[in-house]
Formats: structure tokens, C-alpha cells, sequence
């Protein structure tokens, strides 16, 4: 038994970080998470901060993204990212192409495989970033390629001997594989992943896709399925996995669109109000694919549901300096704007401090302090789905957005924009600026020997 009040602060972080990794794996995440909020807590101000700073990040992003606060989890992944290097770097790139995908921002998840594939991912990665990937293809509607991903993410795994990967990429086969009539493969998918469950989140998650395949078999009727979601639901609910609870409803409400329309609109209304709570109306998008049925009767009866999206906001900085929502400029009065969003994407949480120092080296602290602020409130005025958030704890500011956003650097880096491009933000002779513009010029390079 550790005497935790006779260990020293690094070893008090430690060894709550630890049972924090130890609670997860015993399936008490709400312990967890509070292990780990402890930790970070005491981590501030002791020598040894950089050293676990990282490690106590990744794990409170982990859970909070298991238990489906996607928007928490993102804050601690881009606040992970100025912390780290090199292969834990990369590490946090893709969990947090993860996150962006459950936050509907699909086109940002994608664009950040894209380049993370081109920096050179060590072939250990390449399951997870299967996985990831078939999770974009089935969020935007692609089953087919979504199955072409998952397959080769099963295929990864097994060469590399990583078994979760393995085991979600199985369950997501299971469920996919019946669209295309291959209700044989789903089952030997299925059988494959039971032997590959760990813990008591991978024997629910197996079981709720185990419940959706033999009712679409014909091996449980629709009353018997109903009974199992209901006792499923209870047990995501006690683990505190809101987000796997979320998707067993969803399909306990296409049971009862037929057999009980009234308890089917009670369902819905407790996911209304779940996504409220998990402050995010697009995690459900993979599993609405699965239920058109109940997809056509949400969309009458509760359409906020369905979390439909379709707007995107381009940031345009290389030559030019322009937003852009659903295809129409927004003009902003405020020449610096979107150099100051620019310095969000690129850096994600940033102190006032520096970003002052970098954004606005020549102006007096005072009045750049003024023009931020006039940027943070002009820009949710004009664009409220995009907010520069502040966050009092750690004292740092973020982008914040509900929409999918597309910016140019992004897409060079991704490799979906080729040829010549202009300078990046050609207005800013600022050194950050500079030093950015100066890293596409591989990219460039690259385009004229092409040409």
C-alpha cells in the first residue's frame, strides 16, 4: 500500500496518473478522470511540469473523449500539442483528427491524415490511422470505403500486433458489412473480435453490436433486441460512456418507432437532451446511417438531431487574406483578422502573451490587447459557430468551432492543393509569418519539379 502523504509532488502526480491509467482499465472512468484532474492539478508549478505535463494531457483527452465531451478533449490534445515533439507528437495529431471527426468536422480530420501520412508516420501508426479513416468515410457516408479502411486497419493491426485497433475495426465491419450484403463476413468479423476483448467497455461495445446483427439476421426478435439495448443502455450509463449510451438508444428508438411511437419520441428527446449535455450534435452520425427508417421520422419530429452540416468556413492566406462561409466572403472590418484565426490554426492554444509577441510585435501592449479583443467580438458576431475561447484555468486562448473549416496551408500540407500558390499572409512581415511561408517552400519546390 502507498502512503500518498509521505510521497514527494512528482511522485504524488505520478502515482495519480498511474491509478488514473489503472481506474480506465477496470472500467471506472468517472474515477479515472478524477485521478487525473487531480494530477494536473498538482502538476502546475513543480519543477517536473514539461516532464509529465505531456503524458497527464493524453490521458485526460483519452478519457474525456471516451466518455464523449469531444470538446474537452480537443482542448487538452491542442494544449498537448505545444508540449510535445516528434512521435508523440504525431501521436496527438491523430488522436485528435479522432476527436474532430465525432465533432463533424470531417474535412479537418481528414486533411490532418492526409498530412500527417506525408510527414513521414512510422508504419506502427498505420492501423490507427486505417481506423481513423474508416471512421471519417462512415461519418460522411461512405460505407464503401469506410469497409476498404477497416479492412486494412484489421490487416495493420495483425502485422503490428495491435490488438485494439483490431478489435474496433472488427465491430465497425460488423456493422457496416451487412449494407453490403455480406452478413457472413459480419459474423466472422464478430467472432474474430470477442476473442480480442480486454476490459468491460470492449465486452459492451461487443455486445451492442452482437444485438444489431442478430436482430438483423432474424436470431432475436425485435421485443427480444429491445430488452437487450435497454439493459445495455443501463450499463454504458453506470460506466459513464454518455457517447456509447447515446448510439444504444438511437437504435432502442428504431425498435420502437414500430412497437411503442410514444416511448420512440421519449428516446429521442433523452438524446436531444444528451447531446446538449455532451455539447455536440454530430456524434451520432455513424449510427444514423444505420437506421434510415428512424433518420426520416427524426427528421420530422426532432431534426436538431441529425446534426446536418453542410457549411464550411475557407480561410484563404496564401496570397490572399479572405474568409469565406458557405461559399459567400464575409467581410469583417478588422485588416488583422485573419492573420490572428491563421495564428489559432496553426498553433491552437496560445498564451496572450505570445501571441501579442508574435501577432502584434510593434503595437503597444494596450492597443494590441484592444485590437485581439475586437477580433475575438467581431468575429462571433459575424461567424458565431467560430469563437476564440478563453480558458481561465490554464490561462490560455483557442478556436473554437462547430463547422468544418478548410484552410489553404492545411490543404497544401495535405497534398489536396498543388501548383503555385502566393505568399502566406502577404500583408504580415511578421517573423511567425515568415517562418510558415518559408516551410512551404518544399511544397513549392515540389510543385515546379512536377510541373
Amino acid at each position: 500500500m502507498v502512503d500518498f502523504d509521505h510521497l514527494d509532488a512528482y511522485d504524488r502526480v505520478l502515482f495519480l496518473r498511474v491509478y488514473s491509467i489503472h481506474e480506465e482499465n477496470n472500467g471506472s472512468l468517472r474515477e479515472a478522470l478524477r485521478m487525473a484532474e487531480d494530477a494536473w492539478k498538482r502538476v502546475q508549478g513543480i519543477p517536473e511540469f514539461p516532464l509529465l505535463a505531456p503524458s497527464i494531457l493524453a490521458q485526460l483527452a483519452v478519457l474525456h473523449s471516451r466518455i464523449g465531451r469531444a470538446q474537452r478533449a480537443l482542448w487538452f490534445l491542442e494544449r498537448g500539442l505545444q508540449s510535445t515533439e516528434s512521435l508523440e507528437n504525431q501521436k496527438v495529431r491523430l488522436r485528435r483528427a479522432a476527436v474532430l471527426n465525432a465533432l463533424g468536422r470531417h474535412l479537418e480530420a481528414d486533411s490532418e491524415l492526409e498530412s500527417l501520412k506525408r510527414s513521414g508516420l512510422p508504419p506502427t501508426f498505420d492501423a490507427e490511422l486505417n481506423l481513423v479513416r474508416g471512421d471519417i468515410n462512415w461519418a460522411r457516408g461512405d460505407t464503401t470505403e469506410a469497409v476498404r479502411s477497416y479492412t486494412n486497419a484489421v490487416k495493420r493491426s495483425m502485422a503490428h500486433q495491435v490488438t485494439y485497433e483490431e478489435f474496433v475495426s472488427r465491430l465497425a465491419l460488423t456493422a457496416l458489412l451487412p449494407i453490403h450484403e455480406d452478413s457472413v463476413g459480419a459474423s466472422a468479423n464478430l467472432g474474430r473480435a470477442q476473442s480480442l476483448i480486454f476490459d468491460k467497455s470492449d465486452r459492451l461495445a461487443y455486445r451492442f453490436r452482437e444485438i444489431g446483427l442478430r436482430l438483423r439476421l432474424g436470431e432475436y426478435t425485435p421485443e427480444h433486441a429491445l430488452n437487450e439495448y435497454m439493459a445495455l443502455d443501463g450499463e454504458f450509463g453506470q460506466m459513464g460512456l454518455l457517447q456509447e449510451q447515446g448510439f444504444v438508444k438511437l437504435h432502442t428508438a428504431e425498435l420502437l418507432l414500430k412497437l411503442d411511437p410514444k416511448r420512440c419520441k421519449a428516446v429521442l428527446d433523452q438524446l436531444q437532451s444528451l447531446c446538449v449535455t455532451l455539447q455536440n450534435h454530430l456524434f451520432l452520425a455513424k449510427e444514423w446511417l444505420l437506421l434510415p427508417d428512424l433518420r426520416r421520422e427524426a427528421k420530422r419530429t426532432h431534426p436538431e438531431l441529425l446534426g446536418e452540416q453542410s457549411d464550411i468556413l475557407e480561410i484563404h492566406s496564401l496570397g490572399d487574406e479572405s474568409l469565406y462561409y458557405a461559399g459567400e466572403r464575409v467581410t469583417i472590418p478588422l485588416r488583422r483578422l485573419v492573420e490572428v484565426v491563421a495564428y489559432f490554426l496553426e498553433f491552437k492554444a496560445v498564451s496572450l502573451t505570445r501571441l501579442l509577441s508574435d501577432v502584434f510585435p510593434d503595437e503597444k501592449p494596450r492597443s494590441a490587447k484592444s485590437y485581439f479583443h475586437q477580433c475575438r467580438h467581431q468575429l462571433k458576431e459575424y461567424l458565431p459557430s467560430v469563437q476564440i475561447e478563453y480558458d481561465r484555468e490554464a490561462r490560455l486562448y483557442r478556436l473554437r468551432s462547430q463547422i468544418d473549416i478548410v484552410w489553404d496551408v492545411a490543404e497544401v500540407r495535405a497534398g489536396r492543393r498543388q501548383g503555385s500558390f502566393g505568399l502566406f499572409l502577404p500583408s504580415s512581415g511578421n517573423d511567425w509569418a515568415l517562418m510558415l511561408d518559408h516551410g512551404l517552400d518544399r511544397f513549392r519546390d515540389a510543385s515546379r519539379d512536377a510541373a
